[in-house]
């Protein structure tokens, strides 16, 4: 998202000891590997494949605003762009993160700080 990595972990996924990523697997009944020679088999079958992957995402925003309403649902559009109505906010500076399908996410395209133990996206108002 934005050039920053994503894993939902809503979806299947994958562990490694830095991070951890979204896995798919695709296959054909067509295509028998214990058949054979695997190498031949690979060499004489080629397969086009048209995927179409639809990923259906929630998308929110919480953050620190003195509100009761610290969740902020979001709307996405076509083009990526995402849209949120924040509550009236008080000038300041406020830490939020994103949701997508209840997964933390920090944009780092965005003004955000790090720390050792957390990181947010900072709003300016």
């Amino acid at each position: 998202v934005n050039g920053n990595s994503f894993c939902d972990e809503s979806l299947p996924f994958e562990h490694t000891h830095e991070d951890c990523s979204n896995v798919f697997t695709m296959w054909s009944e067509e295509f028998n590997p214990d058949h054979g020679d695997c190498t031949e088999i690979y060499a004489e079958i080629q397969y086009r494949l048209k995927v179409q992957l639809i990923l259906p995402w929630t998308v929110q925003i919480v953050g620190n605003w003195p509100n009761e309403q610290k969740i902020v649902d979001c709307k996405v559009y076509p083009d990526g762009k995402v849209e949120a109505i924040l509550p009236d906010l008080e000038p300041g500076v406020y830490e939020y993160k994103f949701l997508i399908n209840n997964c933390q996410f920090v944009d780092e395209s965005l003004p955000f700080k790090k720390n050792y133990f957390r990181s947010c996206n900072l709003l300016v108002v």
